[in-house]
């Protein structure tokens, strides 16, 4: 059966030579631009101190190298998840269904345009993408939920350690988790979230596809796709 998906990529797809370099080029500016929110007015890469300030510029590139590091780890890991869920509904599912997963949602509501009215066309769309987004949107809550348990067992094992827990360098997670002490309480609002927001941003995926294809097939239908998919993220 995977052999009749040629659109299938292979679990490895991330590690390519390729992924690799896509990815580690895209991290870097991405760990600069959370940094620079990070710090604000504060932010400051520049060598042109005094040795006694140097410290503060090493850290600061530092916090840049780690953001950088999270969100290659990010991107590798979600993309790698992504590909797991696919060989399973491949797997799992009749080579029918299977196959529009991989579909593109631009050229699918050009086709339906063709086909159908608009309004039609719109609705269909809203099914097709909520199909084509489903594997990305659990690769994505799989991720946070890794990251939250990552950070349970870290916590867990600093327990006895002197520093408190915003002391420790995570920073780069608590944008996303929040600081403090996890517990099993705050683990299950979290998880609810995480939860709660992979079925809005699926939804909301599939609702901007729509409103994309209702207006302007095509393009129009691939940026409304993409910005309701993120918008849950950003809120």
């Amino acid at each position: 059966m995977l052999s009749d998906n040629p659109e299938l990529k292979p679990l490895y797809y991330a590690f390519l030579p390729s992924r690799m370099m896509i990815t580690v080029l895209k991290s870097i500016p991405i760990g600069f631009a959370f940094q620079v929110l990070d710090d604000k007015e504060d932010f400051d890469i520049s060598k042109k101190y005094p040795f006694c300030m140097d410290l503060k510029h090493r850290e600061t590139q530092k916090s840049i190298w780690e953001y950088s590091k999270y969100f290659i780890i990010r991107d590798i890991s979600i993309s790698t998840s992504e590909r797991v869920i696919e060989h399973l509904v491949v797997n799992s599912t009749d080579a029918h269904f299977s196959k529009k997963i991989f579909k593109s949602v631009r050229q699918s509501s050009l086709n339906k345009d063709k086909r159908m009215s608009r309004s039609e066309a719109s609705c269909a769309m809203f099914w097709t993408s909520m199909r084509c987004c489903f594997a990305y949107h659990i690769s994505m809550f799989v991720f946070n939920e890794m990251v939250l348990i990552v950070s349970w067992v870290r916590q867990h094992y600093r327990r006895n350690e002197l520093k408190s827990l915003e002391d420790q360098p995570t920073r780069r997670l608590s944008r996303r988790h929040g600081g403090g002490e996890i517990t099993v309480g705050s683990f299950a609002k979290r998880t609810m979230k995480n939860l709660v927001v992979c079925v809005v941003a699926i939804v909301a995926e599939a609702v901007g596809a729509s409103i994309g294809t209702y207006f302007s097939p095509g393009y129009g239908t691939l940026i409304c796709d993409r910005l309701f998919a993120n918008a849950p993220y950003i809120l």
